[in-house]
């Protein structure tokens, strides 16, 4: 088993940027990753920050309580859209 640790920084798009990188990281497998929420785009002033996961037992996590009602079902259809 081999570990590897990866900062990602949306300013920096491995996808754009690495795509041989970003092939392989699509076909590994994913321990656990702690995500930043950041949607520049976006303004719908989310108060969801961060989402942990642990794919391998199923775990999805937010380490805090959101301020408003639906921030972490829009995260959740986000995750589940890309899948």
């Amino acid at each position: 088993m081999s570990v590897a640790s990866e900062d990602m920084d949306g300013e920096k798009g491995i996808k754009k940027n690495y795509p041989e990188l970003y092939a392989v990281l699509r076909k590994s497998t994913l321990l656990s990753a702690l995500f930043e929420i950041e949607d520049p785009k976006s303004d719908s002033k989310s108060t969801v920050s961060v989402l942990s996961a642990e794919p391998l037992v199923g775990f999805l996590g937010f380490p805090r309580y959101t301020d408003k009602k639906g921030d972490t079902d829009a995260v959740l259809d986000k995750v589940l859209a890309n899948n």
